[in-house]
């Protein structure tokens, strides 16, 4: 799985049409086969409505300590870039999709196959938050921000299995980050090659 998503970002992304979704759809199968080859169930891996309380209750402090930190420093420095009111369904929609789709790889992927194989929910959760920072290299300060927060994001889930929560509350923080602090400090959260271009 590592190899397949940093071959995409640093080698193949733009190689041809499509090709992202290639990507998904190979994340997608390798997801289902770890899953499956675990013996675990869609419900077991945070596909569930019954841990929803707990789940929300835990990230609602990172979303208002992280996004509304964000916040607050883009006020002080000027950088606020919200978009219209209007839009924001979607980009919420959005974010929330992707943000998603990114937990159930951190979390019922990575999370779990760490578990699996170190044997300690001390040392999954940040190899977990580890690897998924891999990602989002060449960028110092997505690299940091998703080393923690997939670290922590990794211990909440442990007691709180949730993906529809956690992929929410990564999106609504994400799109809180990017429309708030200067492009000095987010790079535009671009990540692989596309880091070093800052146009458009």
């Amino acid at each position: 799985m590592t190899l397949w998503l940093l071959s995409f970002i640093w080698v193949w992304a733009k190689a041809f049409p499509g090709a992202f979704y290639v990507c998904v759809a190979g994340y997608a199968l390798l997801i289902h086969a770890s899953r499956r080859a675990a013996g675990e169930s869609l419900r077991e891996v945070g596909f569930r409505l019954d841990t929803v309380g707990p789940a929300l209750w835990r990230v609602a402090f990172l979303v208002a300590i992280f996004g509304g930190g964000a916040i607050a420093v883009g006020w002080a420095l000027g950088s606020l870039s919200f978009d219209p009111a209007a839009q924001w369904p979607g980009r919420l929609a959005w974010g929330a999709l992707w943000g998603f789709a990114q937990q159930v790889g951190l979390l019922a992927f990575f999370y779990r196959r760490f578990e699996e194989l170190l044997r300690s929910e001390r040392l999954a959760a940040p190899a977990a938050g580890l690897t998924f920072a891999l990602f989002h290299l060449p960028n110092p300060f997505l690299v940091a921000l998703t080393a923690i927060l997939g670290t922590i994001a990794a211990l909440m889930y442990r007691r709180a299995p949730n993906l529809w929560v956690y992929g929410g509350a990564h999106g609504l923080t994400s799109w809180m980050v990017s429309r708030s602090l200067p492009s000095s400090i987010t790079h535009l959260m671009r990540v692989g090659p596309g880091y070093w271009s800052m146009a458009g």
